[in-house]
């Protein structure tokens, strides 16, 4: 299987799709800063960066404290692991990933409601972390229509009002110890 390559921007985070080539190295048009080529997945600045499509079981890498916006969306992955590295999950981060069956989430990150947007096939979700805002507790898996179970963690110590109102299939909660 061939790994799409692509030039990304060091300073401004984007991908490159024009650059001028400046001696030893090609340089962002928008910035002027140095490109980097990576594939599929790479880390820069304790952000994962995502390119072109995964599969599978995918294990977020150790030492990444954010997930992107769409870095996921539409990918072919079935489940995600989330360490406790990661502290923050963008909107729509794994949007319409229509085959992805489980989710662990390993420490206290802060997952943005709609994070799992259109993920139609979530029937598992795993939690290890608390994290809660001036909102209270994050239930990012309210729209996940055909979850079955999920898994609470330790520390959690109330659980919001309708917090798994839109869960038709919901069969099973385990609460901690």
């Amino acid at each position: 299987m061939n790994e799409e390559v692509v030039k990304y921007c060091e300073k401004c985070k984007e991908r490159i799709e024009s650059s001028m080539y400046n001696g030893s190295k090609c340089l962002c048009l928008k910035c002027k800063s140095a490109a980097t080529y990576i594939k599929k997945t790479t880390i820069i600045d304790d952000t994962l960066i995502v390119i072109g499509n995964i599969y599978g079981h995918y294990v977020i890498p150790d030492g990444v404290k954010f997930i992107s916006g769409l870095s996921f969306s539409d990918t072919s992955i079935s489940e995600i692991t989330i360490p406790d590295s990661v502290k923050e999950i963008e909107s729509c981060t794994f949007s319409g990933c229509k085959n992805l069956k489980k989710i662990t989430v390993k420490g206290d990150t802060k997952i943005d409601s709609s994070a799992f947007l259109g993920c139609s096939e979530v029937t598992e979700v795993v939690m290890n972390g608390v994290y809660s805002n001036e909102n209270g507790f994050s239930c990012f898996w309210k729209r996940l229509e055909k979850l079955k179970k999920i898994v609470l963690p330790e520390g959690i110590t109330e659980i919001g009002e309708r917090a798994f109102g839109f869960l038709k299939d919901l069969e099973e909660v385990i609460l901690p110890s």
